[in-house]
C-alpha cells in the first residue's frame, strides 16, 4: 500500500491492531522509526529501519537490508576491501549500505554523492560520528574511485533510462552495485556490463532482504532459488514491480 509520511502514524496504529507486520521502504524508513517500540541492534546502528514485526501489540523494528547487502557482495569481498568506495544517494538505504560496507569489508574510502552536500551533511551528522565519510556534490567530484554504489532512485521505473553516475565514472571503475531492483536490470548495470565492468543488480539485494523478512514474519528459512524463481516468474507475467 501507498502511505505517506504523514500517514504514517495512522498506519502503524492500525497495524498494532490489525496487523502481524509490515516492509517499508524509501522514503520512510528513517521516520518509521520514532513511531516504534523497540527496535534491534541493528536498526540502532545503522538509523535504519525496513521491517516492522507486530510482537503482541508492539511493533518491532528490524533492518534487513544490512544482511541482503552483505549477503549479495559476499563474492567481492576481497575486490573490495581496500578500495575507494563512491555512494549515490543518501537515503535509508544508503545508511544500511554504508554500515555494511564499513564494518564488513573495510573499504579504503567511502565518498557519499549527493545533490546538496550541505543538507546530507547534517542529515547523516549522527551516522558520520561512527567513522567519517566524505561527503560530496555532483560537481565536486575528484579521484578514481574503484567501486560506484547506487543508492538512489536514479534508473528506477519509470525512469529507466537516468544513471547516478557519468560513463567516464563508470569507465574508470571496477565494480558496479545497483540497489535498484525495477527493473532487475537497470541502465546502470547495463552500461558497466557493456565496459566490461563486474555489476551487482538490485534484485539480489530484493530477494536476500525479503528472505531475511520471511524468516521474522513466519520463521521460514526459504532458499534464494525458490524466491529468484518466483520473482522471475512475476516479472515475466508482469505481476511484479511495473505499478
Amino acid at each position: 500500500m501507498d502511505v505517506t509520511g504523514e500517514n504514517l502514524p495512522r498506519l502503524t496504529e492500525f497495524a498494532r491492531k490489525g496487523m502481524d507486520g509490515f516492509n517499508v521502504t524509501i522514503p520512510l524508513k528513517v521516520e518509521i522509526m520514532k513511531l516504534l517500540d523497540r527496535y534491534d541492534p541493528v536498526v540502532t546502528a545503522t538509523g535504519s529501519c525496513n521491517t516492522v514485526l507486530n510482537e503482541n501489540g508492539l511493533l518491532c523494528g528490524y533492518n534487513t537490508d544490512y544482511s541482503g547487502f552483505v549477503k549479495t557482495i559476499e563474492e567481492l569481498r576481497h575486490d573490495i576491501e581496500g578500495k575507494n568506495i563512491l555512494i549515490a544517494g543518501t537515503g535509508g538505504i544508503f545508511r544500511s549500505v554504508c554500515m555494511a560496507l564499513l564494518t564488513e569489508f573495510h573499504p579504503g574510502s567511502i565518498t557519499a554523492l549527493s545533490r546538496n552536500p550541505e543538507a546530507a551533511g547534517k542529515k547523516l551528522s549522527d551516522f558520520r560520528g561512527i567513522k567519517r565519510i566524505g561527503i560530496e556534490g555532483y560537481g565536486e567530484l575528484d579521484g578514481k574511485y574503484h567501486v560506484l554504489v547506487n543508492c538512489s532512485p536514479a534508473g528506477m521505473h519509470p525512469d529507466v533510462h537516468s544513471m547516478p553516475f557519468s560513463e567516464d565514472l563508470i569507465e574508470s571503475s571496477e565494480i558496479i552495485i545497483d540497489t535498484v531492483y525495477n527493473p532487475p536490470e537497470t541502465t546502470l548495470v547495463k552500461t558497466g556490463l557493456e565496459k566490461g565492468k563486474k555489476c551487482i543488480t538490485g534484485l539480489d539485494l530484493y530477494i536476500y532482504q525479503a528472505l531475511e523478512s520471511l524468516k521474522i514474519f513466519t520463521g521460514i528459512d526459504s532458499t534464494y532459488r525458490e524466491v529468484r524463481d518466483l520473482v522471475e516468474d512475476a516479472w515475466k507475467s508482469g505481476e511484479f514491480g511495473r505499478n
